[in-house]
């Protein structure tokens, strides 16, 4: 995972990287990361770094993700 300056995250690499050792599917880093990602972004959008965050700032989060318009999936047979 990068940051907004193309740097690695390095806590983020880390516990993706324990995660993928761990004898759990493949699909769940890649879900795992792409919330890790999404939270990294809110706060980037926000000016905060992650290692700044606060309680609050996860409360202003899951509000968000609660409200937040989710893409539309697309059947295949459609």
């Amino acid at each position: 995972m990068l940051d907004r300056l193309g740097r690695p995250v390095e806590p983020a690499a880390l516990y993706l990287k324990e995660l993928m050792a761990r004898d759990s599917s493949p699909l769940t880093p890649r879900s795992y990361g792409m919330d890790l990602l999404r939270w990294f972004r809110f706060l980037w959008a926000l000016g905060i770094e992650w290692d700044r965050a606060t309680r609050e700032d996860a409360r202003d989060f899951m509000l968000w993700m609660k409200v937040a318009d989710k893409p539309q999936r697309v059947h295949w047979r459609h």
